[in-house]
């Protein structure tokens, strides 16, 4: 078989102006992007393999392209069986780099909203923000956690209380109930607060027939401190 550039005739396995034959040309042109699915994951080399055709042929182990790579880096490893596209430069699959985030029937697109960016993690936990209403919703399984920690200060969202500590005070707030664990508790705005008398303090009475200093013996059963 031959091919035909401007009305001259080329044999088969002729050179062409590059230096490779129209064979190997065809080769590397088919080879510049390929799709898989990844065979194998080696999460401390940061290098997956992938198969890339019935016929099981199975790549190098090559590395993967992240969201971001220098002073913000990003970490999601991928899995077994996720659809990949290899990019290989000059159609050599050795050298090639492993392009991710295309959608299969294995691992579907997580919704079809235009106004929704949304995360969905494999334990059904989520992260969604929402363009339209201006919201953002973080959502974990029962039994998980929603930490945020900034500096000594650690924010703790659980299914069964919320939790606020900072160096020696704790705020833990449960189903009916609030618990706090501090030095001074200060309420109000400054220079309006007052001193708030607990049981066992105090109180002076100037007139009648109670005049004196007198003890507190009891006090609410809806706010209790120690």
């Amino acid at each position: 078989m031959s091919t035909t550039t401007s009305g001259r005739s080329r044999p088969k396995g002729a050179r062409v102006a590059d230096g490779y034959s129209q064979a190997e040309s065809d080769r590397r042109t088919e080879t510049a992007f390929m799709l898989g699915t990844v065979e194998e994951v080696d999460l401390a080399a940061g290098r997956v393999r992938v198969k890339l055709d019935e016929e099981g042929w199975v790549s190098d182990a090559l590395p993967w392209i992240e969201l971001r790579s220098g002073r913000v880096r990003t970490w999601s490893a991928p899995v077994v069986g996720e659809q990949v596209a290899v990019l290989s430069p000059g159609g050599e699959p050795a050298a090639g780099v492993v392009l991710r985030g295309i959608a299969s029937t294995s691992f579907a697109l997580p919704s079809a909203s235009a106004d929704l960016v949304r995360v969905v993690y494999d334990d059904q936990a989520r992260d969604d923000y929402d363009l339209a209403a201006h919201v953002r919703t973080i959502e974990v399984p029962a039994g998980g956690q929603v930490v945020v920690k900034v500096g000594n200060g650690v924010a703790t969202v659980e299914d069964d209380g919320i939790s606020l500590k900072l160096g020696s005070a704790e705020l833990l707030v449960e189903d009916g109930r609030i618990t706090l664990n501090a030095a001074a508790v200060l309420l109000g705005p400054d220079g309006d607060r007052k001193k708030v008398a607990r049981v066992g303090d105090h109180v002076q009475i100037d007139a009648g027939s109670s005049a004196g200093s007198w003890p507190i013996v009891e006090g609410s059963d809806a706010v209790k401190a120690s």
